[in-house]
């Protein structure tokens, strides 16, 4: 339902392909999950969230009068996991930036895969985009855990494709192999009102996640990852292009997203705080469970 600036079809993803990812997208029970993903008031002006399925950090502009969403950017090591006491159903986690998706009902993305097909399999990785909910993940190539990788979104307004402007452009670089992808959605493809993305932009976030899927009817078992790091997490909202948490602005709202298992209410990963790093922010994230 796109267009793509290279050829992305590849036969070597993982077998059931994932579903979209929504914003704090419901678990297997939405009725348990919805009783904690709420929003509360933090200190130094990031607020703390929960979520089902995310971790991570995500600005979400309250006012679409002061700024436009243009780009959101990131680098990190492909998170390596452990397989051992991994569910024989399989277990995944994915790494990526995003415009969208935190209270909108569109996301464009782009990461990295980290699975095991089951218990005591040998990992493996895959860099992948995403534009939701008009497809599902989209493998491109077999990757290494460890991998050092760059991603971006773009969005460009004054881009036109078939008379229809607002152009997204998603690409990922793995600076360790040398190799890079991007893709560009084509707004006149996306549905049959013609248009990619049916309204104004809501969220750019920095995240790790239990996507949906794979055989899975809610969010799938976190694969066993340890820790990670995001670093250099920025975007440009409105004229500024700052690290996430650091726009200062009274409509841009910096949450600290925790996922949170939607059946045992338990931490399944967890984000650390923000620091400063040249033009973006550095932030870690520490695996707990499974689900």
């Amino acid at each position: 339902m796109m267009t793509a600036a290279v050829s992305v079809a590849s036969a070597s993803h993982p077998p059931a392909t994932a579903h979209h990812r929504a914003a704090h997208a419901s678990a297997a029970n939405p009725a348990q999950l919805a009783a904690f993903l709420k929003k509360v008031g933090g200190s130094a002006g990031i607020h703390a969230s929960n979520s089902g399925n995310w971790a991570g950090y995500s600005n979400v502009v309250t006012s679409a009068h002061y700024g436009t969403i243009y780009e959101v950017t990131a680098e990190w090591y492909t998170p390596t996991v452990t397989c051992t006491h991994a569910p024989s159903g399989g277990a995944y986690q994915v790494s990526w930036v995003g415009i969208d998706g935190d209270g909108t009902s569109t996301v464009e993305q782009d990461g990295t895969l980290s699975y095991c097909s089951t218990t005591g399999a040998t990992p493996a990785y895959y860099d992948w985009w995403e534009f939701a909910p008009y497809n599902g993940i989209q493998t491109v190539s077999a990757i290494h855990g460890g991998d050092f990788v760059q991603a971006y979104v773009l969005y460009n307004p004054a881009a036109c494709v078939n008379g229809y402007c607002g152009v997204y452009t998603e690409t990922l670089s793995d600076l360790s192999a040398g190799t890079s992808f991007s893709v560009t959605g084509n707004p006149s493809l996306c549905n049959t009102a013609g248009y990619c993305e049916g309204g104004v932009d809501g969220s750019a976030e920095c995240i790790s996640e239990a996507p949906t899927g794979f055989g899975y009817s809610g969010v799938t078992p976190l694969a066993d990852y340890g820790t990670t790091k995001f670093y250099a997490c920025a975007d440009t909202i409105g004229s500024t292009f700052a690290g996430i948490g650091n726009h200062g602005a009274s409509w841009v709202t910096t949450y600290k997203i925790t996922q949170i298992g939607g059946v045992t209410g338990k931490i399944d990963q967890a984000p650390g705080g923000l620091t400063k790093y040249y033009y973006g922010s550095n932030f870690g994230l520490t695996w707990s469970r499974y689900h």
